[in-house]
């Protein structure tokens, strides 16, 4: 089982750059595959094993480095994939998702 807590959808997701610099890039959401363990060391991706993500992740230009970010009060958006994304604001400080492929 993969932990849903870092899971980073393989397709499908956006990725919006944010920012006065633009040198941050916000990952979420996308659809990604389950390794299923054959054997000690062996993993199959399984197909019928699908996990939409709701995750959100930020992309750092200046270390390379990629950590979870917790969504703050409010409504949170639903596992998705396919999706929309653009950023807006004076700042680009904000990411609007709209559409896409929902999980059942």
């Amino acid at each position: 089982m993969i932990s849903q807590s870092s899971f980073i959808g393989k397709q499908g997701l956006t990725a919006n750059s944010v920012g006065v610099e633009l040198d941050k890039v916000i990952l979420f959401g996308g659809l990604g595959y389950e390794d299923v363990k054959i054997s000690d060391g062996v993993t199959k991706t399984s197909e019928s094993k699908q996990h939409y993500s709701a995750n959100v992740f930020v992309f750092q230009a200046k270390d390379n480095s990629v950590q979870p970010v917790e969504i703050g009060a409010g409504e949170k958006p639903s596992p998705r994939a396919f999706h929309s994304g653009t950023t807006f604001g004076q700042q680009n400080q904000y990411v609007l998702i709209f559409g896409g492929q929902l999980s059942n």
